[in-house]
This record gives C-alpha cells, sequence and structure tokens, in this order.
C-alpha cells in the first residue's frame, strides 16, 4: 500500500511545524487549548476540500479512506499529548 504524494507532503510539513515550531512552546494550558484549534482548523479545512472531490469511484474512496487513515496518524503530532502519553 503506497501513499499517495499529498500525505507524504503533508507529513513533512507537519513534522517541521511541530519540530520547528511547536516543540518549543512552554507546557501550558493556554498553549495547549491553541495547539488543539491549529489541529481542529487543519482537519476542517482537509475534510472540506476532500469534499469537494466528485465522482468517486471505488478505488478513490479506498485511497481517500487511506488518506484519512495516515492524515489522522499525522495529526497526534499536532496535538498536545494527554491519555495517550
Amino acid at each position: 500500500i503506497t501513499e499517495s504524494k499529498f500525505m507524504s507532503r503533508f507529513e513533512k510539513a507537519i513534522d517541521s511545524v511541530v519540530q520547528d515550531h511547536l516543540s518549543s512552546l512552554p507546557k501550558h494550558e493556554i498553549v495547549d487549548s491553541l495547539r488543539i484549534a491549529l489541529a481542529n482548523r487543519i482537519i476542517a479545512t482537509y475534510v472540506r476540500h476532500v469534499s469537494f472531490i466528485r465522482p468517486l469511484s471505488q478505488g478513490g474512496r479506498l485511497r481517500i479512506a487511506r488518506d484519512i487513515a495516515h492524515f489522522e496518524m499525522i495529526m497526534r503530532h499536532c496535538t498536545p499529548c494527554k491519555s495517550r502519553c
């Protein structure tokens, strides 16, 4: 199973943002809430763009399902670590 070019580039971009910017922020409730707001905005934008893809073949649906699973894993890097740490 191969990942899409978009997901590969998206993962690199998120990793860069997390390493270069978010990781240097202090551990604080306000920072956590802002990281969650950032993640929510990224998720909403992704869902909005995916919903524009029409018509979808069965193969296209499967690719989007794979991308969404990958997207979920990538976004975990962007949100504060609570119960999963």
